[in-house]
């Protein structure tokens, strides 16, 4: 049994989970289940494996590469089907898959000089920012200039916050 648990834990820590299917960590823990059913470092194996496909779904969100995110939570869903967090992670997923994207081009002459203009404009989209579902990826050459992009947005009436991330570069 020891033997079946180390060559899991292996092919668990170098991402080998359901592939290649002689030597990956479903095929032991699933070898260890049938030997002890009830084995609890077997059973939490399992969960990790859907709790690293989930990971990486979120990962594969993260940078919208919706088509990886779906078979990242299939492939958790081959391991158990009722995990509780892969139904929450398929919502999240389907919300941002198809959820509206709208860009607002800045001057980066106007976004240096902090331009009364500029806040008035970015204020007034920050109205689209408040929406319950918005995230919002402000892309700045520095820091301050991020905070201060965000600082106009959150300036707009709402109740609901601005959200989502700042990219220097």
């Amino acid at each position: 049994m020891h033997r079946v648990l180390a060559a899991a834990e292996r092919a668990l820590a170098a991402d080998r989970l359901l592939t290649p299917p002689d030597d990956c960590a479903h095929l032991h823990f699933s070898r260890a289940l049938a030997l002890v059913p009830d084995l609890a470092e077997a059973r939490r194996g399992m969960e990790r494996i859907v709790e690293r496909y989930i990971a990486i779904a979120h990962r594969a969100i993260d940078r919208e590469n919706w088509r990886s995110a779906r078979t990242m939570l299939d492939r958790a869903g081959v391991v158990d089907p009722a995990h509780p967090g892969i139904e929450p992670a398929r919502r999240h997923l389907a919300m941002l898959a198809s959820a509206e994207r709208l860009t607002l081009d800045l001057d980066r002459s106007a976004v240096r000089q902090e331009s009364p203009a500029l806040a008035a404009k970015l204020a007034a989209f920050g109205r689209h920012a408040r929406n319950a579902n918005a995230r919002v990826t402000i892309r700045a050459a520095s820091d301050a200039q991020g905070r201060w992009i965000h600082a106009q947005l959150r300036k707009a009436p709402g109740a609901v916050p601005v959200r989502g991330n700042i990219e220097i570069g």
